[in-house]
């Protein structure tokens, strides 16, 4: 989506403006950041559909931004936001579903009631509402590749852990791999491994809280991962994943000992795609792959819908589909 106030990002007397205003107490480094971000993801700085925060170093949205790149892209197919409640009517999550008409699967997001809820008024009086509305920012983000900034409703309870990862992501960006760039990024191996180990220490205290073993909630689970994986193209990885347990679908991984092999498996795709997202979203995108030689190993690109990196392979650097099974020539 490129919004209609593109070009006038070129003109010195506007810029200025955006860095008294919406991207105030920003750097050079930061403004030219937040520019490339609202002419990348269409969103309207004047309409305060974006604006920068200082004092965390993070680019913010609005959900209201995001809806309007949603409806004006034509293949915008509508969306659908439902929440579950406990037997006291407390939300436990939201669920939104996008459609989109070019493509054959939805996108599908959850949003739990004990990650994001946040002490405040608003949230005491309208907490299916709030939970609604953080779902539906993570399901458009997917759905219309809304990357570089994050929104108030995305950051949980405890603040830390979505504000630290947005600001690594932004302090990536501003080195250099930032998306409509004409120089290729270098891959941020700090970075990755960061947000790697932040997944993973998420995954290993939601794994501390026993839950008895139900395989076909267990599959329900495994199919919305699979979605995910799907979303991104990387179903390979799913499968690879699978097989890594003996099994090539997963009604044949073992039920023996309470699930274990079962939850090991699923604790391990979780991972997975949580790494994969991330490097999605933060990756340039480019029309054509640029030659791989003038790029390192493990460089990131996406490039018509999928993810590419730099391997060394026999025949010397090449790129290949990062979590898929389709190589480039």
């Amino acid at each position: 989506m490129t919004p209609t106030t593109v070009d006038k990002y070129d003109q010195a007397e506007v810029i200025a403006a955006i860095q008294q205003t919406v991207c105030k107490g920003s750097t050079d480094a930061q403004l030219r950041m937040f520019i490339e971000v609202c002419r990348s993801t269409g969103l309207n700085p004047w309409l305060k559909e974006i604006y920068y925060v200082a004092d965390k170093g993070i680019i913010m949205a609005a959900r209201d931004g995001y809806l309007r790149v949603a409806n004006e892209n034509p293949n915008f197919d509508g969306m659908e936001t439902r929440v579950e409640r406990d037997e006291k009517g407390v939300p436990v999550k939201a669920t939104c579903t996008v459609w989109r008409k070019d493509r054959t699967h939805p996108i599908i997001c959850e949003a739990w009631y004990s990650e994001y809820k946040k002490s405040g008024p608003v949230w005491n009086q309208y907490p299916s509402a709030m939970i609604s509305k953080v779902a539906e920012v993570l399901a458009l983000k997917r759905s219309f590749a809304i990357n570089g900034v994050v929104t108030e409703e995305e950051i949980g309870n405890d603040g830390a852990g979505s504000v630290e990862a947005a600001r690594a992501i932004g302090e990536a960006k501003m080195r250099g791999e930032m998306p409509l760039l004409s120089a290729p990024p270098e891959p941020a191996g700090d970075l990755t491994q960061q947000l790697h180990e932040s997944i993973v220490q998420i995954e290993e205290k939601r794994g501390k809280k026993e839950i008895p073993y139900d395989k076909f909630k267990m599959y329900k689970e495994m199919d919305f991962l699979k979605t995910r994986f799907i979303k991104i193209h990387a179903e390979g990885e799913y499968r690879s994943c699978l097989l890594r347990y003996g099994a090539h679908k997963r009604t044949e991984l073992p039920e023996d000992d309470g699930g274990k092999i079962a939850r090991k498996c699923y604790k391990e795709m979780s991972i997975i795609v949580a790494d994969l997202e991330v490097a999605y979203a933060t990756a340039p995108e480019v029309e054509n792959l640029p030659d791989p030689a003038d790029l390192k190993v493990g460089a990131l690109m996406r490039s018509k819908g999928f993810l590419w990196t730099v391997v060394d392979s026999d025949e010397g650097y090449r790129w290949i589909q990062k979590g898929g099974a389709i190589a480039s020539t």
